[in-house]
């Protein structure tokens, strides 16, 4: 039983490689297996129980469609600014704690990860730390929000530098390189910088070989977190340098992505608060599958009054189902709540119905989200996912 309890969820198991699945399971018993695999399924039928629970029968919104700017707190342009309220049916207690000091100061790296914001190209992330002499490997990781190891990097004494990632909890090809040997009993800088296709990576001010996240498909939007494995010994890192967990967003927003914990079903919702700014393109929420650009459902608003909805799929356009809403005026935040219904999506812009749009095909197919912020200051400031056994804020940030 204590080999299971590595899976401590059946995401876990889920998310475990073959290889690893059956090295644990062939350690215990048959019974201790079907007994563990009860339990989890015990658990997660009750929190599945508690969401169904909370799924009211018709939309009530939680932005009154008459909220303006003008009404609501305001929120401070610094990206380091304190996060907007997160609405109480969030899970926040089981967030991970942001840092408090300014992201523009190193902080201190005893908690065990650093939260990330949606990294962008030109990001700096700048791990200081201490070399004792020992010949013991020590590492600085980014993880995703399906991989641990994301981009991993080992620094393997005296002089070893060694890149690589997991995918499916396997490690895949390792990228290697050299460093010149650090004196013992000094100090050292690592630093990550974001490019548009790959990480370039500097070891005490001298350029290394990068990693290019983009061939082994990958995205800069992923990344979620830094966290550091140190040297029982004494090699460690100290300190780190990273982008604000709150970002702020530019003039014009390329798309965000974020993946699902899994896919779509039945009874899931979706909610995205976003501002409003006169003069802006058209904006979206499109529900997608990663691997071939398929756009489940399109959801797009084109100010003043018009909104489209439509899928995309096999390198062409649908037939469109096209509604209209009320202008939004300068400055007001608004809400838009997505209901995986029976048969067909549910959509509400600050409390009012949109027409339906009918399933064009199945909703497991649905893994990501995608958002496009439109442009002259208008965007989306915070993501929720409801799901069936989760609720997840992926993104909750401050606009200008």
């Amino acid at each position: 039983m204590e080999r299971l309890g590595y899976f401590s969820t059946l995401e876990d198991l889920e998310a475990a490689s073959d290889e690893k699945l059956t090295k644990e399971v062939n350690a215990v018993s048959q019974e201790v297996v079907v007994e563990y695999l009860m339990k989890l399924r015990r658990e997660n039928r009750a929190k599945d129980e508690l969401l169904r629970k909370s799924i009211p029968p018709a939309y009530e919104p939680s932005i009154p469609s008459s909220t303006t700017a003008a009404s609501m707190p305001p929120i401070p342009s610094s990206s380091t600014a304190s996060m907007p309220p997160i609405p109480a049916s969030s899970t926040a207690a089981s967030m991970p704690v942001l840092p408090s000091s300014s992201s523009s100061k190193f902080v201190d790296v005893n908690a065990a990860e650093t939260p990330l914001k949606y990294l962008t190209v030109g990001d700096r992330i700048i791990g200081k730390g201490f070399y004792s002499g020992s010949t013991e490997p020590f590492s600085i990781n980014l993880s995703t929000d399906r991989e641990r190891f994301g981009f991993h990097i080992a620094l393997r004494p005296p002089e070893q530098l060694v890149y690589n990632h997991q995918s499916g909890g396997s490690w895949q090809t390792e990228i290697r390189d050299t460093y010149t040997q650090f004196k013992t009993n000094s100090e050292f800088t690592v630093e990550i910088r974001a490019g548009l296709t790959e990480f370039q990576v500097f070891i005490n001010g001298v350029e290394k070989q990068s990693f290019p996240f983009k061939v082994r498909h990958l995205k800069l939007a992923q990344f979620r977190s830094v966290w550091f494995v140190h040297d029982p010994i004494g090699n460690r890192f100290c300190s780190i340098k990273a982008p604000s967990a709150l970002p702020a967003f530019t003039t014009l927003m390329p798309t965000q992505y974020h993946e699902l914990r899994r896919p779509l079903k039945q009874g899931d919702r979706i909610k995205v608060f976003g501002r409003f700014s006169l003069g802006t393109i058209k904006f979206n929420i499109n529900l997608t599958r990663s691997q071939n650009c398929y756009n489940f459902f399109h959801l797009d608003f084109r100010p003043p009054e018009t909104i489209v909805m439509n899928t995309y799929f096999n390198k062409g356009w649908m037939t469109e189902i096209r509604d209209t809403y009320k202008p939004l005026g300068e400055q007001e935040v608004f809400e838009v709540v997505i209901f995986c219904d029976i048969g067909s999506f549910r959509a509400f812009l600050n409390g009012v119905e949109i027409k339906k749009f009918p399933y064009r095909d199945d909703l497991d197919k649905i893994d990501q989200i995608e958002l496009e912020h439109g442009s002259n200051g208008n965007g989306w400031f915070q993501l929720e996912i409801h799901q069936l056994s989760y609720t997840t804020i992926l993104m909750s940030c401050c606009l200008p």
